[in-house]
């Protein structure tokens, strides 16, 4: 249901369409969280990444789908891609994943620090 809620212009996105991909982008930004603390407590030795590491690791995730398309390829997109749209493959797992909204001190109850979170894994 998360992924329903979310739309381009007037159209939203088919949840049930996306759900293989939407479940694979929430649960390997989680894994990606993973290897990146391991490898900073290993590299620098210090036992944790600082905030500011934090912030980048996420902070890269999002440009990793940062882009720009016309309407009409958005469109397209929403009607024939299993993949939701960028936008939503940035915001749709990282309001899943809680060290983001306590990295960036998302209030509760925001959309990227909902009451409740999807748990896969």
């Amino acid at each position: 249901r998360l992924y329903e809620g979310f739309r381009i212009a007037d159209t939203y996105v088919d949840g049930a369409h996306t759900l293989g991909e939407n479940i694979a982008d929430i649960g390997g930004v989680k894994l990606a969280y993973r290897a990146f603390e391991r490898l900073m407590q290993r590299k620098e030795g210090t036992g944790a990444p600082t905030r500011t590491d934090r912030q980048l690791f996420f902070v890269a995730q999002g440009q990793n789908w940062c882009t720009r398309e016309r309407r009409r390829a958005a469109d397209l997109q929403l009607l024939t891609d299993p993949h939701s749209p960028d936008r939503w493959r940035v915001n749709g797992p990282l309001s899943q994943v809680a060290e983001f909204s306590s990295v960036f001190r998302c209030p509760a109850g925001s959309p990227m620090h909902p009451p409740t979170r999807c748990s896969v894994w």
